[in-house]
């Protein structure tokens, strides 16, 4: 079962698993995508130790930052907000 998709500058990042959307800091489970976004997002992290990001669920945008990434498939997040979209 998987959560929403989300995204780095416009690009599709992954999915977030278990069924998570995840709304709070903390550690959460993903399925990283081959591609553009997911390289562009692991770029930024290493070079400033952040990365925005963002998903759109039932018309809400939900941004957070990614802070870390300590294992395969496990990203580290923090500061989230959501607005309508």
């Amino acid at each position: 079962m998987y959560g929403p998709e989300f995204e780095f500058s416009g690009e599709p990042v992954g999915l977030f698993t278990d069924g998570i959307n995840p709304n709070a800091e903390g550690l959460f489970r993903y399925e990283p995508y081959r591609g553009p976004g997911h390289l562009h997002m692991q770029e930024q992290l290493r070079k400033s130790g952040s990365a925005w990001c963002s998903y759109v669920l039932a018309g809400k945008k939900t941004s957070f930052v990614v802070v870390g990434c300590p294992a395969y498939g496990v990203l580290s997040l923090s500061s989230f907000s959501t607005v309508s979209s």
